[in-house]
């Protein structure tokens, strides 16, 4: 997901994705990183480990559906599905003990449930005895970030692609067709020679005005394309 999202916003659709599996790094890779060093075998009990990062974080939903506002327990494990993120409601997920709160707020929620889930945070606070300094993130759907997402499993955009995806560029979108240009055509539609404004083909009968007082008076076409100083001029 990272590594699509550096292919197509950083590198404009231009980069190439290469999955590398361990121990079948291309020489350019190694020339970059350098040898992979030695390391010394971990410890702690990854199972173990796995269970108690499972419980960092827990999943609220705040809502008025039965008529009463309540705030009921959609997960106390994480990671979380996207597909509890209903667009009609509110959501809190607290993460207070690593100093973070966020409150997720659906599209199509009704002004009750907004307000109430801003309420409900600020008394988590106080209930959970978390620090005041707590940070409370208010995010709307589609406007969640990285922080918020790392708490779902398989989260996706809507315009995540599946996979490693195809990258698309201006000139790879489509095969456009190459028509030859002929200028003495663009005057054959008097309407689009209008719209866009284009020069006029000169054909047809010329006449000037020459402006005195507030009067047109006609100039002979003997004296077109004479312009003296001073004077202004109608043509057609």
């Amino acid at each position: 997901m990272v590594s699509k999202s550096i292919r197509d916003n950083e590198r404009c659709g231009r980069a190439k994705l290469q999955v590398v599996d361990e121990g079948a790094e291309p020489e350019k890779m190694i020339e970059v990183l350098g040898e992979k060093p030695d390391l010394p075998e971990s410890h702690s009990d990854d199972t173990q480990t796995d269970v108690s990062n499972r419980k960092v974080a827990k999943f609220y939903k705040v809502s008025n559906a039965g008529g009463v506002m309540e705030v009921t327990l959609v997960s106390e494990q994480n990671p979380f599905s996207q597909d509890a993120l209903e667009s009609s409601e509110c959501y809190i997920l607290d993460n207070g003990t690593n100093g973070l709160i966020f409150v997720w707020k659906g599209k199509d929620a009704n002004s009750d449930e907004r307000h109430a889930v801003l309420q409900s945070s600020e008394k988590f606070l106080q209930q959970m005895n978390y620090p005041p300094y707590t940070q409370v993130q208010v995010l709307p759907e589609y406007g969640e970030t990285p922080l918020f997402k790392q708490f779902f499993k398989n989260w996706k955009d809507a315009v995540d692609t599946v996979g490693m995806g195809t990258a698309y560029v201006t000139n790879k979108v489509a095969k456009i067709e190459k028509v030859q240009f002929d200028v003495s055509k663009l005057h054959q539609s008097d309407s689009m020679a209008g719209q866009y404004g284009m020069v006029d083909r000169g054909h047809g009968e010329k006449k000037i005005w020459r402006i005195e007082g507030s009067n047109k008076v006609p100039v002979e076409s003997a004296s077109f394309g004479q312009f003296y100083g001073g004077d202004t001029g109608v043509a057609q």
